[in-house]
C-alpha cells in the first residue's frame, strides 16, 4: 500500500466520523453544519485519494476449468467480428 491510498483511507474514515457527529447533533436538535460540510469534503477527498492509489489487479481465474472444458477462448472473443469471419 502506498501513502496516497493510506491517506485516502484516513480521510474517508474521518469524514464518516464527522458525518456521524453531524447526525448525532441533528438528533439532539442542535445541528452543526460545519460537521456536515467537513465530513462531506473529507469523505469525498478520501474516496478520491484511495481510488487513485489503487493498483490494477489481474483478472480472476474463476471458472477456468469450465472454460477449458467447453472451449471458450478469450483471445477469440476479443477479436473484432470481421477478423473472426476471416479465420
Amino acid at each position: 500500500m502506498d501513502m496516497e491510498h493510506r491517506l485516502g483511507t484516513f480521510f474517508w474514515i474521518m469524514g464518516l466520523a464527522l458525518l456521524v457527529l453531524f447526525f448525532a447533533s441533528d438528533y439532539l436538535a442542535q445541528p452543526n453544519g460545519w460537521y456536515l460540510l467537513g465530513g462531506a469534503v473529507m469523505f469525498g477527498l478520501g474516496v478520491y485519494l484511495s481510488r487513485q492509489g489503487r493498483e490494477e489487479h489481474e483478472p480472476a481465474e474463476r471458472f477456468r476449468l469450465m472454460r477449458r472444458m467447453f472451449g471458450s477462448n478469450d483471445e477469440e472473443e476479443k477479436k473484432p467480428k470481421d477478423e473472426r469471419e476471416m479465420d
